[in-house]
């Protein structure tokens, strides 16, 4: 296939500083607060770890499949990831600060609120920066990305939080999200309508028919981006068949959400 364009490797880092970030929250959670909350006692602090990933669990599942569409349609995907980033940052920014356990479990889930829609936002993304032919190859690098910081990240924060110290994973990690939100938001979007019409020398025109096509595959196109969402809320990884449907039907809903904002213009 023909090389990413630089715009798709930056989404790529993106994704893994973005889920590196997570790594320290499913590794460290349970030690961070065994230690500053229930005074080194590993059964009580792993039954409290238990209620906040039920919670952590159920918190993704609604987001991502009754919250997103509304957020990213209101936002747009930059929007969202800046939405969702702040959000997330804040959190892991307040999960440093230990005040007692009820803190912790908030925070965490205001952290894990935020990381899913900005999460959700920067896996699509990528399906703007490149040619809709490149789908499948720019979403298998992006999900190397993530899995080598998911296998690496435990290894880069386990080491600072015993020897270095128990916040400064939470507060740099804070950071690295905010980081996150500025490269997304550098890269420049190129929609499908706008590769079509720098191919053919026409300007695009928003047309009935067009529009009556998009209404009769609309419902398709979000039962599958549901579905996608859906596995990757609950950490799955997308096959490549899955990754094709993601990316047809999360560029279906970023073109969508565009039309409405220029609508609401006019």
């Amino acid at each position: 296939p023909p090389p990413l364009t630089m715009a798709a490797w930056i989404i790529c880092l993106a994704n893994f500083l973005s889920a590196i970030t997570f790594t320290a929250f499913e590794s460290l959670g349970v030690m961070y607060e065994q230690d500053e909350f229930f005074e080194g006692d590993p059964g009580a602090a792993t039954l409290f770890w238990s209620k906040i990933l039920c919670f952590v669990g159920v918190l993704g599942l609604v987001t991502n499949l009754f919250l997103y569409i509304p957020i990213v349609t209101a936002m747009g995907l930059k929007g969202s990831i800046a939405f969702g980033g702040v959000i997330a940052s804040v959190g892991l920014f307040c999960i440093s600060i230990p005040l007692n356990k009820w803190w912790y479990f908030g925070t965490g889930l205001f952290f894990v609120f935020g990381d899913n829609i900005m999460q959700t936002s920067c896996n699509t993304i990528i399906t703007t920066v490149v040619d809709p032919s490149q789908f499948g190859y720019a979403i298998g690098m992006m999900t190397l990305a993530i899995n080598i910081a998911r296998a690496f990240g435990p290894f880069v924060f386990g080491p600072i939080y015993e020897h270095v110290s128990k916040t400064l994973p939470w507060s740099s990690n804070a950071v690295f999200k905010l980081i996150v939100v500025a490269l997304c938001c550098s890269v420049k979007e190129k929609t499908q309508e706008a590769a079509e019409a720098a191919a053919t020398g026409e300007a695009v025109k928003d047309d009935v028919p067009v529009q009556k096509e998009r209404s009769i595959v609309k419902e398709s196109s979000l039962a599958t981006l549901k579905r996608a969402l859906s596995n990757a809320s609950s950490g799955g990884l997308l096959t490549p068949g899955a990754s094709q449907e993601f990316g047809e039907a999360s560029e279906f809903i970023f073109g969508l959400a565009q039309r409405r904002r220029s609508n609401k213009k006019l």
